[in-house]
C-alpha cells in the first residue's frame, strides 16, 4: 500500500485499492490510475481508465442497485461473465438479447451491469454489479478470454477458446451490503467532486492569469 492509495473495503478479506501516485487535490479529469482487487496474495487489475470516469461508473451502478433498478435480464440464466465471453466469441448471437441506446447503438443487455474492464500480463478481467432474484447486490470479477484479438502463431501460450471456456469460473463473487454500497458511493463522490473542483480551480487560475 502506498501513501496516497484509497481503500474501498469489500469484506474482512478483500479490498479495492485505488492506486494514486499523488494527492487527490492534484489530480485532473484525465488522470489515469490502476484500481486493483486485493485479497491475501491475489491481486487483479480491474481498471486503468481515467479515475473520474471509473468513479462515475461505480457511483451510478451502485445507485441503480440501491433503488432496485439493476436486476439481471431474464435471458441471463448463466454466470454473466461466462455469457460475456460467449457473446464476444460466438458468431451466432441469436440467443442474446440486444437493446438500442439513444445513439442507435445496439448492445447486449448484460452490459447494463458492466463496471470496468482491464488487461495486464496476458490476463483480462471484467467487473460487474447487479441485483439477483433475492434482491442482493452482487459484486463480481470475471476472467475474459485473453487471446480474442491475437493470432495463435504470435502467442506462445495460446489456448483455443473452446478449451479455455471449459475451465471458466469467476475470480470473485460476493454480496455487497447496503452499508458497503453507501460507503463506496460516498468515497466515489468525494473523488469525483474533488477532481471537478480541481478543474474549476485551475481554469479560474488560468483565466486570472490572462486578465
Amino acid at each position: 500500500m502506498k501513501f496516497f492509495d484509497l481503500i474501498l473495503p469489500i469484506d474482512d478479506t478483500a479490498n479495492l485499492i485505488i492506486e494514486l501516485k499523488e494527492p487527490l487535490n492534484c489530480i485532473d479529469c484525465c488522470y489515469r490510475t490502476d484500481i486493483v482487487f486485493l485479497q491475501a496474495n491475489k491481486k487483479l487489475l480491474l481498471s486503468n481508465e481515467p479515475i473520474l470516469y471509473a468513479m462515475r461508473s461505480l457511483r451510478d451502478l451502485l445507485k441503480k442497485a440501491l433503488t432496485n433498478k439493476l436486476y439481471l435480464h431474464k435471458s441471463i440464466t448463466d454466470d454473466i461473465g461466462y455469457l460475456f465471453n460467449e457473446y464476444h466469441y460466438l458468431e451466432n448471437k441469436s440467443n442474446f438479447i440486444l437493446e438500442t441506446s439513444s445513439d442507435e447503438t445496439s448492445y447486449w443487455v448484460g452490459y447494463k451491469h458492466h463496471l470496468w474492464e482491464a488487461e495486464q500480463n496476458n490476463s483480462r478481467s471484467a467487473t460487474w454489479i447487479y441485483s439477483n432474484d433475492h434482491k442482493d447486490m452482487i459484486f463480481e470479477i470475471t476472467p475474459c478470454y485473453p487471446y480474442m484479438y491475437c493470432e495463435p502463431e504470435e502467442e506462445p501460450n495460446y489456448i483455443p477458446y473452446h478449451e479455455w471456456i471449459k475451465t471458466y469460473k469467476p475470480y470473485f463473487v460476493t454480496t455487497i451490503s447496503q452499508e458497503t454500497a453507501q460507503q463506496w458511493i460516498i468515497q466515489a463522490e468525494l473523488i469525483i467532486n474533488t477532481i471537478e473542483d480541481n478543474v474549476r480551480r485551475w481554469e479560474m487560475e488560468n483565466d486570472n492569469k490572462n486578465i
